[in-house]
């Protein structure tokens, strides 16, 4: 059942719920199907993700199934990335690890890696963030797994964003879309790279910048990649008080703030947040934009501090 492709990724998602919940063994099929359903939840809904990857790992340690334990500490790690919580991530990351290097499993160490990537490009550990990609494009490379080599690539790209090398990450993220389109790999990490596209060119040619964050947000509507159409509105609303469109620009953020706290994204609640404040501040509503600025640090410092309110 875990195996066998499903049209749809709602129809996959209800068939393993269905399985899940119907099968009564305690064995590895239980916990490859809480795995699996996990993975099908990231990037959609992170706390039904964490839920059935912590289900997994319980499962999986009482019957020391090491391939288990591995897969379901990457996906816990990828949850607590997502929910602001990199030092968990890192963690959990360390883990699976540990686990897959000893084991020799490749794929999981692959995502490992990435789990460590994301987390410290978070704290602005460039240099351990591009050894860990490093690690994974290596392993991705070497399995030929396309689908995985195709996210290792965008993340790559970010990473060289954030340290405005802007060229490299544009190489990168064009690298990543190629790989995808012509492997046929799921589109729903494709709406993420489009706008990562569309941000190298911002700055540079506006018009196209635009057409590749619309061509983003349609893929992840259909796809129902929530985290990347909460992600990407908040990216377009930005850009959009910067045009000086501002009715406009409240429709997006707005959207952006209420799908990003309903799923706990709180580095794109912070970022909605800083541009609801600069657009409050443009429209002369300083009242307003003063509220902004103080959600936008109370998220910033809950951020610094969920491991050690943990």
């Amino acid at each position: 059942l875990v195996a066998e492709p499903v049209v749809g990724q709602t129809s996959k998602i209800d068939s393993l719920f269905s399985f899940v919940k119907n099968y009564q063994q305690g064995d590895t099929i239980k916990v490859n199907a809480l795995n699996e359903l996990s993975s099908h939840y990231q990037w959609t809904n992170f706390y039904h993700s964490l839920q059935y990857a912590e289900q997994a790992l319980a499962s999986a340690e009482t019957l020391h199934f090491n391939k288990g334990i591995a897969t379901a500490k990457y996906l816990k790690g990828h949850c607590y990335w997502a929910l602001g919580d990199s030092e968990i991530a890192i963690e959990m990351g360390l883990e699976s690890i540990k686990i897959s290097e000893k084991d020799h499993l490749e794929t999981i160490l692959a995502e490992g890696y990435q789990i460590l990537a994301r987390s410290y490009m978070d704290q602005l550990e460039g240099a351990k963030a591009v050894a860990y990609i490093n690690k994974a494009e290596k392993i991705s490379i070497k399995t030929k797994n396309w689908e995985q080599l195709s996210r290792v690539y965008n993340l790559a790209g970010v990473i060289q964003f954030i340290d405005n090398n802007i060229d490299s990450a544009l190489q990168l993220y064009n690298k990543a879309l190629s790989i995808s389109q012509e492997r046929g790999t799921p589109k729903i990490h494709q709406a993420r790279t489009v706008s990562n596209i569309g941000e190298c060119y911002l700055k540079t040619n506006e018009k196209l910048a635009f057409d590749y964050f619309n061509q983003a947000l349609t893929i992840a509507r259909e796809t129902t990649n929530r985290a990347a159409e909460a992600g990407i509105s908040a990216i377009v609303g930005i850009a959009l008080v910067k045009k000086g469109n501002y009715h406009e620009a409240d429709t997006y953020l707005q959207a952006s703030l209420r799908l990003s706290r309903e799923l706990g994204l709180k580095r794109v609640t912070r970022h909605v947040y800083s541009g609801l404040a600069e657009l409050r501040t443009k429209e002369g509503k300083t009242a307003e934009a003063l509220g902004y600025m103080k959600n936008f640090y109370e998220v910033r410092d809950s951020l610094l501090n969920a491991s050690k309110t943990r």
